[in-house]
């Protein structure tokens, strides 16, 4: 699922023809975000009264005029110490200090450097050169590079609904002294993206994971079994005559029966264990972590148990079996498997199963030597 980018901002051409820090500021803050302006030393030049309150929401107060950038409880030696801090607020100073201590010229470098040492020593004349041409053409403050721009997550300033916010960063230089920081909400969109990603990966009748959800999570499994050399298992489930519950009941009916055993199950499996609904009345568990086919068959069972007692569904009770089919294999034997070829395994042994009536199980082991297909008499 490709997250949804929000595209950067250009700065306009005009910022070498503005004279003063409040108007550069105004200008840019026109173009949708909040503003704050900081000189080649990390000291506030300007800012916008809505960046000092975002400002103060990643975890910093927002110093005067003429004094420097600090997290809350650090000493004001160094712009933006990170030490005892919020995960945001040192995000923030992160990327304020690759701009401030990385990005500059030879010749802003030598600048700083005589201006912290109380010198006013000329510069070499290719020094002038250098900043003279990158004054003439400063760099705008939204040049669109991933390095100066983060998400951070914020909290809100009052009690409500979600209490999170999140707000975009973008940190870069619009003149040779002079650092921009932007920042503006983007708690709505983040939002919508989790909402997408959210559907992507879950089942909206249940709130399992789906089909595409749980194909990561076996692959992800099947590395940890190989490091490891632990075991991993799958119970492909097909509900028994769900069309007769459908036909006599009604789709909605039906719809209820799905989630209420998917709610039963969800609290009969493990933690390790992952329970996701494929489509319909199919339902897959991956087992994580299992010492061989006997332990993948307990599982089934207790499965199975969760299928009992009946279901009450539209105020009659209802009584449902399933035929499973498991497959097994230990991490010694797994490098070539995918979580394709696990699932068709296991989906051929649920054909199996139903071929042998309602109620029934059959595991097979996939480990070498090839292991025996195990049916069981049926599931209970």
């Amino acid at each position: 699922m490709s997250r949804i980018d929000h595209a950067p901002l250009t700065a306009p051409r005009l910022l070498p023809l503005i004279a003063d820090d409040e108007s550069l500021g105004s200008l840019l803050n026109s173009l949708g975000c909040d503003i704050g302006l900081l000189d080649a030393r990390g000291r506030l030049r300007w800012h916008s009264t809505h960046w000092a309150q975002r400002l103060e929401r990643l975890g910093l107060d927002c110093p005067d005029v003429g004094q420097s950038l600090t997290l809350r409880g650090t000493p004001d030696s160094q712009p933006l110490e990170r030490g005892g801090a919020t995960s945001a607020a040192r995000d923030f100073a992160t990327i304020v200090n690759r701009v401030l201590l990385g990005g500059q010229t030879q010749a802003e470098g030598e600048i700083a450097a005589h201006e912290r040492n109380g010198r006013s020593k000329q510069t070499s004349a290719s020094a002038s050169a250098d900043l003279a041409r990158l004054t003439e053409h400063p760099v705008g403050i939204w040049d669109g590079s991933p390095s100066n721009v983060i998400d951070l997550r914020t909290k809100r300033p009052r009690s409500g609904a979600s209490p999170m916010a999140w707000v975009n960063v973008t940190v870069t230089r619009v003149t040779p002294r002079l650092i921009g920081i932007a920042m503006r909400d983007i708690t709505g969109l983040r939002s919508h993206e989790e909402s997408l990603h959210y559907l992507a990966y879950h089942d909206t009748l249940t709130g399992l994971p789906n089909r595409n959800s749980i194909h990561h999570r076996i692959n992800d499994a099947l590395h940890r079994a190989i490091r490891r050399s632990t075991g991993v298992g799958v119970l492909f489930c097909d509900l028994d005559n769900f069309k007769y519950v459908n036909d006599t009941a009604g789709h909605q009916a039906g719809d209820r029966l799905l989630h209420e055993i998917a709610g039963r199950w969800s609290r009969w499996v493990r933690e390790t264990d992952v329970l996701a609904r494929m489509s319909g009345d199919e339902f897959l568990l991956l087992a994580d972590d299992v010492a061989g086919p006997t332990e993948l068959a307990s599982l089934a069972h207790r499965l199975n148990a969760g299928l009992s007692p009946a279901f009450r569904v539209d105020g009659r009770m209802v009584r449902i079996s399933m035929c499973i089919g498991g497959v097994y294999i230990s991490g010694s034997d797994a490098q070539c498997l995918t979580s394709e070829s696990l699932v068709a395994a296991a989906d051929a042994a649920l054909y199996a199963a139903k071929r042998r009536g309602d109620d029934q199980l059959v595991i097979t082991d996939l480990s070498s030597p090839p292991g025996p297909t195990t049916p069981a008499p049926d599931v209970a």
